[in-house]
């Protein structure tokens, strides 16, 4: 479940968040961080902070990674409702 813990219901993304992934995708974005984000790495644990989509995230649970996102819009993490059990809307900072 995504977890909102003290966070007002504002969401600092509502109209970017349905074309984020679509338009890091097109920017050569997630292919650059896709690819240089997790190399060398062995699978551990995993925070991602101002984690958007979770696309980091989802990269990390398929490379056998204990994964966690956390980002401060819910609107960017109800994006993909496959990683609900590992978003948390929250912020980093409060």
């Amino acid at each position: 479940t995504l977890v909102s813990s003290r966070l007002e219901r504002r969401d600092l993304f509502p109209n970017a968040a349905p074309f984020y992934d679509l338009v890091t995708n097109i920017t050569g974005w997630r292919r650059h961080i896709g690819a240089a984000a997790l190399e060398g790495l062995s699978p551990g644990t995993l925070l991602d902070v101002g984690c958007g989509t979770g696309f980091l995230v989802a990269r990390a649970l398929a490379k056998s990674f204990d994964a966690i996102g956390l980002d401060a819009s819910y609107g960017m993490l109800h994006q993909d409702l496959s990683l609900r059990n590992s978003l948390v809307c929250a912020s980093a900072t409060k």
